[in-house]
């Protein structure tokens, strides 16, 4: 009956929310059956983990809990917010910084969901395999799911969630000058020593303060390129 309740209270604020959505965000309406299928895969992989989570001391549990759940609540904040005040003319740093958080959550979160969708099937195929040999399942020992697949898909899930983060904060602005050397036979000798830089990879819709293009045009012309 719990569940039968939780399922009816889901269904109802996820029809709630598509009218919300169609209302104040009409250009994104088409994308919300990904975000109901993202949200349908968070209770997927926290079904998995919310016993062992529970099991820890509460205020642990109630961190881990909000931690967990913290990209589907800033999604609902961004909804909840931009009603009232028009997300575009949130500052450029926390617009970037909340939408990029919330894609790290969800990529870092693909990895133990497909472990968890590989221990499952192997469940699935043990099940049916102790179905067709007519064995009283009552008898046996529930089939769980496997610890050494929920553990490498925390570590990757958790491994790719620090490297991106890093990268967001950091890694963007980790500028490297790599030089190359060319030698090109049939070019005019009044080509020689001629220097050119080529610029790449700048990612200038992440970048949020105006000291790193500073720092980017300063490294560039201590180059002393002829060429950029």
């Amino acid at each position: 009956m719990k569940k039968l309740i939780y399922i009816l209270l889901f269904a109802g604020i996820g029809f709630a929310m598509y009218f919300v959505i169609e209302y104040y965000f009409p250009k994104s309406v088409g994308r919300y059956p990904l975000f109901v299928i993202l949200v349908l895969a968070d209770l997927y992989l926290y079904s998995a983990y919310h016993r062992k989570i529970w099991s820890w001391k509460r205020l642990n549990a109630i961190l881990a809990v909000f931690i967990y759940w913290l990209p589907v609540l800033s999604v609902a904040f961004i909804l909840i917010g931009s009603m009232l005040y028009p997300f575009e003319y949130w500052g450029k740093a926390f617009r970037n910084y909340l939408t990029g958080f919330i894609l790290i959550g969800y990529f870092s979160k693909l990895v133990p969901i497909f472990f968890l969708i590989v221990a499952d099937l192997i469940r699935l195929f043990k099940w049916t395999a102790r179905r067709s040999k007519k064995q009283e399942l009552q008898k046996s020992n529930p089939i769980s799911r496997s610890a050494f697949l929920k553990k490498i898909g925390l570590i990757g899930g958790g491994l790719m969630f620090s490297g991106l983060f890093v990268g967001m904060i950091k890694w963007v602005y980790d500028f490297k000058v790599r030089r190359e050397f060319v030698t090109l036979p049939s070019l005019p000798k009044s080509f020689a020593g001629l220097k050119i830089v080529q610029i790449s990879d700048l990612h200038l819709g992440s970048w949020i303060w105006k000291n790193e293009m500073e720092n980017a045009v300063e490294i560039i012309n201590n180059q002393n390129p002829d060429m950029i």
